[in-house]
């Protein structure tokens, strides 16, 4: 795409130039009468001054509309357009308006009311391609390089049967006043390249699809000008109301001059429909989101700015079609959006050349023939949002480490006063009296307290919310539950509760980490013993197809279904029934460990009095 955009922009600086060169050498030929440069061939039509001066203009204002120079052009293009449109106007109302000789006065003799006027046709020419040249610089006018293009096959065609009139000595085809002011050969040269510059010009602006539409369209037009050009030679030569064959020939000339215009009008007319509707929808998509929006052509050129991408980009171009998103985007790649919403993060650039990371969200465009046309590319500046994050991440780390130090540094003195105080308790038992006893008692079940929180924390803390890697081995599971039992019996035995522990048959081990699961069932039937006052807890190991399953149920104050994800939460808080919570973060860890094993921990509706809990634990 880049390398034939190159070669309209040659063709482009080279016909606008050519066409400069001839309206200069006219204009020098005026000045030293030189009769070649005026008419080439001695039985052609001179050129006058004016089309010559306006053709200088508008190569220029060409040359200056293809290095971004609109005010120039925009200019040039009102001058030219003046000029045409006031002689056009002394044609049309048989007046002097005081402009055919207005820069220069004519000094070659010719047989005419107005002996400096132009021909009608380059009149014609220069009205239009003045109009093309200004609405060419109008930034907010999308379809602008799309009308331009088709006006200049319009002209193209126009001063090509100029030209062929000329080679086949038919003088209807230039000379529209009976010999009064005829449109000059060079003159239908210099517009030719004119035609030719805004063609390319145009073409090296649209998109790809557009520009298949619009070369038919000026294909049309050139077919039908053959066909005028043949129809008038035919007449010239052979017109005879008496020959049955030329009558014939006439008619299917006038119904296909008639036809093919039809089909152009109509493909023109329907694209422009298809375009506006695209640009309709795509402001109203902006203006309900709030995003930044670029719209963009199938090959990423840039058709549309929001002024939140304006913004976002640093970028005051107004007229986008020089530039292509990659410009901004340099990672995005239009070929992999298969779905309308898809979002994505890019590096991303702004034209001051800071960079940035982007959030994108693409949308596809297509037309009524479901064929994508565009897409609307919305942009946010994330790169706050992903610093904000960074630092929340390094803060958390900072606390989990502050965190995990304390309970480190508490762990071994509270771990020294609990043995101390077992150690003692036996004497004081039976020798102390009823006020040490119970002050001994209480010592005791707030250092087990502490001890509990503390291996908590660090349980929690090891985690890491599943940055912990596993050490997944064969378990033998009677030994395994064996070893958690002797942990916790005595808890038991001390409220006079009651444990049972049942494997079913066939279960001979499991798989997975010894350590992280010996957390688990710890701190499962800890729960269940710290909230059950009477009866017990019953742990069940039983298996189906794909599952190892553990239930473990108890009959203490329960645990509704509503507080269920509470409760796993970190630092959640339930109804207890007055008993003390902890720090509420013995299920999160038992949820993140069974999680890691790819397993799930559920809770289920229990009849009666209690909590049951399912662990379903993969067996591969």
């Amino acid at each position: 795409m880049t390398n034939k955009k190159s070669v309209y922009e040659s063709i482009v600086l080279s016909s606008a130039s050519a066409a400069t060169l001839i309206g200069i050498s006219v204009i020098f030929g005026w000045y030293i009468d030189n009769r070649v440069l005026l008419q080439i061939f001695p039985n052609f039509a001179p050129m006058r001054y004016n089309p010559a001066l306006c053709v200088v203009v508008l190569g220029i204002g060409i040359l200056c509309a293809l290095y971004n120079q609109r005010i120039i052009a925009a200019i040039a293009g009102i001058f030219a357009f003046l000029f045409g449109f006031l002689t056009m106007v002394e044609y049309g109302l048989d007046i002097s308006l005081g402009i055919d000789e207005i820069f220069f006065k004519q000094t070659y003799s010719l047989k005419t009311k107005w002996p400096g006027r132009m021909a009608p046709n380059a009149a014609v020419d220069l009205c239009f391609m003045g109009v093309c040249l200004f609405i060419m610089t109008i930034k907010r006018l999308r379809i602008r390089f799309i009308l331009v293009k088709s006006l200049a096959g319009i002209l193209l065609a126009f001063n090509l049967l100029a030209i062929l009139g000329y080679i086949l000595s038919i003088e209807l085809a230039y000379d529209w006043t009976n010999g009064l002011s005829n449109f000059a050969f060079n003159a239908a040269i210099a517009f030719t390249l004119l035609s030719l510059a805004f063609y390319f010009f145009s073409s090296s602006i649209i998109q790809t699809r557009l520009n298949g539409i619009t070369d038919n369209i000026v294909l049309s037009y050139l077919v039908l000008i053959l066909l005028v050009g043949s129809w008038i030679y035919l007449q010239g030569k052979y017109n005879s109301e008496y020959d049955p064959l030329f009558q014939n020939i006439n008619f299917i000339f006038q119904v296909l001059l008639f036809i093919i215009p039809l089909p152009i009008i109509s493909l023109l007319a329907s694209e422009l429909i298809n375009i506006y509707n695209e640009l309709s929808l795509t402001k109203l998509i902006s203006s309900i989101r709030s995003e930044a929006l670029i719209s963009v052509s199938t090959d990423g050129k840039i058709t549309y700015w929001s002024d939140e991408a304006k913004e976002l980009f640093k970028t005051q171009e107004n007229n986008p079609t020089s530039q292509n998103i990659r410009q901004f985007l340099p990672e995005i790649s239009l070929n992999e959006v298969l779905d309308s919403g898809s979002v994505l993060t890019y590096s991303a650039v702004t034209a001051s050349s800071r960079h940035f990371t982007a959030e994108v969200s693409l949308c596809p465009v297509k037309d009524y023939h479901g064929i994508t046309t565009s897409f609307g590319i919305y942009v946010s500046d994330i790169t706050e949002r992903i610093e904000l994050e960074k630092a929340k991440e390094r803060i958390a780390a900072m606390k989990s480490q502050f965190i995990a130090t304390v309970a480190h540094e508490i762990r071994t003195p509270i771990t020294t006063v609990h043995t101390g105080v077992s150690s003692i308790k036996p004497v004081v038992d039976q020798s102390g009296t009823d006020e040490q006893k119970s002050i001994l008692d209480s010592i005791s079940n707030n250092t087990e307290k502490l001890i509990d929180i503390v291996h908590d924390i660090l349980d929690f803390q090891m985690l890491d919310y599943g940055k912990t890697t596993l050490n997944v081995e064969k378990i033998d599971i009677q030994a395994f539950l064996e070893t958690t039992r002797t942990k916790i019996i005595e808890k038991f035995n001390e409220k006079h509760l009651e444990l049972k522990i049942e494997v079913k048959d066939n279960i001979s081990y499991i798989k997975g980490d010894k350590e992280k699961l010996d957390i688990v069932f710890y701190q499962l039937l800890h729960n269940a013993q710290k909230y059950t006052r009477e009866g017990g807890a019953t742990l069940i190991v039983d298996q189906d197809d794909s599952h190892i399953i553990i239930t473990i149920s108890d009959t203490g104050v329960g645990l509704h279904s509503n507080d269920f994800e509470k409760a796993l939460a970190p630092f959640g808080q339930t109804d207890t029934k007055g008993i003390d919570t902890g720090l509420g973060l013995g299920l999160t860890i038992c949820k993140e460990i069974i999680e890691m094993h790819k397993g799930q921990m559920l809770l289920q509706e229990s009849q009666n009095q209690g909590t049951t809990l399912l662990i379903k634990l993969p067996k591969d």
